[in-house]
Formats: structure tokens, C-alpha cells, sequence
């Protein structure tokens, strides 16, 4: 019974273990400037309906952050399923993330595609 109750002790602290890291957590529960209801989670969940979140250190010539966070998966975009993409730079200490890069189908897209874009996500 002891060897039972250890094997799940040690299978709890390993799953605990396998959960999202501190940068994407950040993000997760992060807002956009202009849009105070939904998190980032909620938000990208409505644009990729299966969004695949890494995280990376970020490369020293990164500004603001340590890390990179990005979000895959494809998404419909005038009528057409999509590869999409969105890059965030992360500051673990402050909390903090900004948007860096939106992709659709590997081409980068303007600040301005990528704001209009998300706004929709936030109603």
C-alpha cells in the first residue's frame, strides 16, 4: 500500500512538473491593451481553435523580455484555413509581454494587420 501511495505521490509531482512555463502562463492570463475582457488565452483560443504554445529563451539581442513565447495553429482568414503564427517577447521578472510577430501562412504581417486582426477576438 506504501509503494502505491509513493507511485502516486511521484506521478502528481511529475504531471505538476508537465504544465505551461512561466512565460506562457504570463501570456495565457495577459490582456491586449485595448481589449479588457477576455485573457490572451481565451482570445487566441477564439482565432486557433487548437493553438500550440512553446516557449523559448530568448536570444540576447531580444529587447524587453527573456523569453519567447509563440502560438501556432491554423486559423480561417478571409474565407481560407490559415497557418498562423504569433510571436510574443516576455519579461518573466516584470510580468509582462508584448506582441512581436503575427504570420499568417509564414509572412510576416504589419502591427496594424495584427491589431485589427486580434480586436476581433476580444468582442
Amino acid at each position: 500500500m506504501k509503494i502505491r501511495a509513493c507511485l502516486v505521490a511521484l506521478l502528481l509531482v511529475f504531471l505538476a512538473g508537465c504544465g505551461d512555463s512561466k512565460p506562457i502562463q504570463i501570456v495565457k492570463a495577459g490582456k491586449l491593451n485595448n481589449c479588457s475582457q477576455p485573457t490572451m488565452e481565451q482570445a487566441i483560443a477564439r482565432v486557433f481553435p487548437s493553438p500550440k504554445w512553446t516557449s523559448e529563451k530568448a536570444p540576447g539581442d531580444v529587447k524587453g523580455g527573456d523569453s519567447i513565447v509563440s502560438v501556432r495553429g491554423k486559423l480561417q482568414f478571409k474565407g481560407q484555413e490559415t497557418d498562423g503564427e504569433l510571436q510574443f517577447v516576455v519579461n518573466q521578472q516584470a510580468g509582462t509581454f508584448d506582441i512581436t510577430t503575427f504570420k499568417l501562412n509564414g509572412v510576416a504581417q504589419t502591427r496594424e494587420i495584427a491589431t485589427a486582426f486580434f480586436s476581433s477576438a476580444c468582442q
